[in-house]
């Protein structure tokens, strides 16, 4: 995607059919400024954003709040100092700054000084460093406007939505992805029938049926007496309905309990304990650190030998949520 075009229809959707001379005027500005962002003749940093979004109503905490993240100022519709710059860092994780400005196009020297707070990035910018941190900026974007409403994000978007309603539907489709690239998948003769099922603890209908959803969805295609993996960037954050998404939870963890019942060689480990409410919140970042560390390597393994699941899960025995 162009994130400086998507930056430029994101503003221009913020301010709708308002006024851009009012909008400009009650900004502050002397001049029609909007219309310049607009026209990518001036770039906007992303506080003229968060400005912006303020003026016509948008909650900026609710946006950010979709993140995980604590960074910006809980509970106030403003920007503080160091508030971008500590979201980017606690999105990062552990990416190097070499990975981040690889992946963004940018310099090592200007998203270290975006990181320490130094610079404050422009719009298109702060997508750019998201996307490569994270790979949802449609979701950031999904926070201030429809992101269909952006010509640019549309084709994207259309994709994310389709592949996000296959995995609730579908729950098990991305396990048969990954059976799908596995090695000693492409070592067999043709397509065997059952032999995804057999893996999955799964019936061969539901097999069947699922192969269906993704062909329909174009993540595979019959080629040579076989199913193959047709886009290998199919991970997608399905946290966008979250009733949906506690399904999907819930399904993953019965799959992993089934699997210690049936066999043995899987790693699992538990710990019951007692701590402080801080210490709690502590031990939810570093997992949730870790998640996102295992993402970033799972995204660049290559070639797939095996299949495997990984959960996460710090559960409450009180009562109470866990934060």
């Amino acid at each position: 995607m162009d994130h400086d075009l998507l930056a430029r229809e994101l503003l221009g959707a913020v301010c709708g059919r308002r006024s851009r001379r009012l909008l400009a005027k009650k900004l502050g500005y002397r001049t029609n400024v909007l219309n310049r962002w607009e026209s990518g003749e001036r770039a906007p940093s992303i506080s003229e954003l968060f400005r912006l979004a303020k003026l016509v109503g948008i909650d900026l905490i609710a946006v950010c709040a979709a993140f995980d993240t604590s960074a910006f100022s809980a509970g106030e519709q403003r920007l503080r100092q160091g508030d971008v710059s500590e979201f980017l860092r606690v999105l990062a994780g552990t990416q190097s700054i070499t990975t981040l400005a690889e992946g963004a196009g940018l310099s090592r020297f200007v998203v270290s000084r975006i990181l320490a707070g130094i610079t404050e990035p422009k719009v298109g910018v702060f997508l750019k460093l998201l996307d490569v941190a994270t790979g949802r900026a449609l979701d950031w974007i999904a926070g201030f406007v429809d992101p269909p409403k952006l010509p640019s994000a549309q084709e994207e978007w259309a994709r994310l939505t389709a592949y996000r309603r296959l995995a609730y539907d579908h729950p098990a489709s991305e396990a048969v992805l990954a059976l799908l690239e596995l090695r000693e998948q492409a070592g067999l003769s043709a397509h065997r029938p059952g032999w995804i099922a057999s893996r999955l603890s799964i019936t061969l209908n539901e097999e069947e049926e699922t192969l269906q959803a993704l062909s329909t969805a174009g993540l595979i295609v019959w080629k040579r007496n076989r199913w193959r993996v047709n886009d290998d960037q199919r991970f997608v954050d399905t946290r966008s309905d979250p009733a949906a998404f506690a399904r999907l939870k819930q399904f993953w963890a019965q799959k992993a309990a089934e699997q210690l019942e049936a066999r043995g060689g899987n790693l699992c480990a538990y710990v019951v304990f007692s701590a402080t409410q801080a210490d709690v919140e502590a031990i939810s970042n570093i997992n949730l650190e870790a998640f996102r560390d295992v993402r970033r390597v799972v995204r660049d393994s290559k070639p797939a030998q095996r299949a495997v699941l990984l959960t996460v899960q710090l559960t409450a025995l009180d009562g109470k949520p866990v934060l």
